[in-house]
């Protein structure tokens, strides 16, 4: 019997990022042509990363209308693309750079949009607390290039401002020091009081990002006990995200450590305030099965099921943690299920083929194969050998 292949991963395009200009934000530059990328997501039309491509390709292109489409098509293909969703949280500030001017002052008929993008920003990171910012440079203008011929300005910008842009960049570590600096030349970590949260928020990723568990906790402890502050302090503060926002990320960084008692207290802490925190669910299903608590795990699958039904990836979840736990049976349900919610999916096909196979149900097992390769992208490379093998197994 061969070995069973891997899980299905979900490879990310590298975004590459142009020369800023003054009058404009950096431009996202292609490594494959465009021509590529429409072909691809033409001939792996269920692929929602082939999508999420095209959509770069359109931003290059300044076709923003296409771009918005292809990313929505992205995401109704896989809900938890957390890129797709922060691409579409900056769109509009792609659409029209007047808005970096004055966001206290936004003009009225983008009020929904902007509100829209807020959402879309938190649940990116909900779904991936590090997912990959560096869309954000593709709109962001760099003030380097503003204030290159300034000394003065010159310094300025060293000291606050380049940290920002090494982060949406991509260049985490650069950033993680430049704003460990400042942080410093504030008074230090003891003084954090003296510095503007946005810069903790980042230093918190950029060391999320590094894998320096220990320092995003710290950080993140602040701001989290900041913004819990913040609800009984007249004068408002500027924090980046929710309190409870915070409460999820320092979960997941304490998770991350392996502090997974930590990391559970705060999870559930963040469903009381919030049932909708679906990826809470996920995430303690996670430590419930690294602890070896199987029926806690499938709990958990169950209750995220339960709290965001309009996301059929939970139902595969679901499926393969029944399937790992010896229910056959109702891990076959659950994978039927997602094929009724998602049909362009090919993942529980696939899943549902195996099983199918080892209960000896060999006619519905090649069916289930056969739809797995009629729909699966050239990308899942090794399922679609291993399904090839079990075809002609059967």
């Amino acid at each position: 019997m061969r070995r069973m292949p891997a899980g299905f991963g979900i490879p990310l395009i590298a975004i590459l990022l142009g020369t800023a200009t003054p009058a404009a934000a950096q431009r996202i530059k292609l490594p494959v042509d465009f021509d590529e990328l429409e072909a691809a997501a033409a001939r792996d039309s269920n692929d929602a990363v082939a999508h999420y491509n095209l959509a770069l390709g359109h931003w290059s292109r300044e076709e923003y209308d296409e771009a918005e489409a292809s990313l929505r098509e992205a995401i109704d293909l896989d809900v938890r693309l957390a890129p797709a969703y922060l691409a579409l949280a900056y769109l509009p500030f792609a659409r029209n750079p007047d808005l970096w001017d004055d966001l206290s002052d936004i003009p009225l008929k983008w009020d929904k949009r902007m509100r829209e993008a807020d959402r879309l920003y938190e649940r990116a990171f909900m779904i991936d607390p590090v997912v990959d910012l560096r869309i954000a440079g593709a709109v962001v203008p760099k003030r380097s290039v503003l204030w290159q011929h300034s000394a003065i300005l010159a310094d300025f910008y060293d000291r606050w401002l380049q940290a920002f842009d090494d982060f949406r960049d991509g260049h985490y570590e650069d950033a993680y020091f430049r704003f460990d600096r400042f942080i410093e030349d504030s008074g230090g970590r003891h003084y954090l009081e003296r510095v503007p949260g946005s810069f903790i928020w980042f230093q918190a990723l950029s060391a999320a990002h590094m894998e320096r568990w220990d320092d995003a906790v710290e950080l993140t402890t602040y701001l989290l006990e900041a913004a819990l502050a913040e609800q009984d302090d007249d004068e408002l503060t500027y924090l980046p995200v929710q309190e409870n926002g915070y409460r999820y990320l320092l979960a997941y960084l304490y998770q991350q450590s392996g502090d997974l008692e930590r990391a559970r207290d705060l999870y559930e802490t963040a469903l009381e305030k919030n049932f909708g925190l679906y990826m809470a669910h996920v995430r303690l299903a996670e430590i419930h099965r690294a602890q070896g608590d199987v029926e806690g795990a499938l709990r958990e699958r169950r209750l995220a099921v339960e709290a965001s039904p309009d996301d059929p990836t939970l139902l595969l979840d679901l499926g393969v943690a029944q399937a790992k736990a010896g229910r056959v049976a109702d891990a076959m349900q659950s994978l039927s299920a997602m094929t009724a919610l998602q049909p362009r999916d090919a993942r529980p096909y696939y899943l549902l083929g195996l099983l199918l196979q080892a209960t000896g149900a060999r006619i519905r097992a090649r069916t289930a194969f056969e739809t797995f390769l009629t729909l699966a992208p050239d990308r899942y490379g090794s399922q679609r050998e291993e399904a090839r093998y079990r075809l002609d197994a059967l």
